[in-house]
């Protein structure tokens, strides 16, 4: 729910979505083609970690912490709803119980599957997901 409030009203700090699960959603999305390179999702995972560490020393080295302050503030809030409507997307078949007959990785195709599969909706399965995303959001 806080995913979806923020996707229509970006301005609101306290629906923001964080690092954690935009770099959780990234490394998702690696782990999942990792078998078509031949690797296991763990080992796809560090070498995630690895080209992350690597480039994060060569900026350090370069003295390149400067360029962060370059992105402007609307940047940086647009690539927060466009990050939370994909985890809102990702995350909606199973908070909704839906059988799918089909799927995709571009997400605006995946979200078109899942509204023409909206009445496959699992109505147990919607109503203790609502009751424990308000739960969780009153907290």
């Amino acid at each position: 729910l806080p995913s979806i409030l923020y996707a229509f009203m970006g301005s609101l700090p306290l629906l923001s979505i964080q690092a954690g699960s935009t770099i959780a959603l990234c490394l998702a999305e690696l782990t999942a083609d990792s078998e078509a390179l031949g690797l296991t999702p763990t080992q796809m995972a560090g070498l995630q970690s690895v080209l992350v560490g690597v480039f994060q020393l060569i900026l350090g080295f370069l003295d390149l912490a400067f360029i962060t302050e370059i992105f402007s503030h609307p940047l940086l809030r647009g690539r927060t709803v466009a990050m939370s409507t994909l985890v809102v997307i990702s995350t909606m078949k199973k908070l909704m119980g839906l059988k799918l007959t089909e799927s995709s990785k571009i997400p605006l195709v995946q979200l078109a599957y899942q509204c023409m599969a909206i009445k496959t909706a699992h109505k147990v399965t919607c109503i203790t997901s609502a009751v424990l995303i308000v739960v969780l959001y009153s907290m």
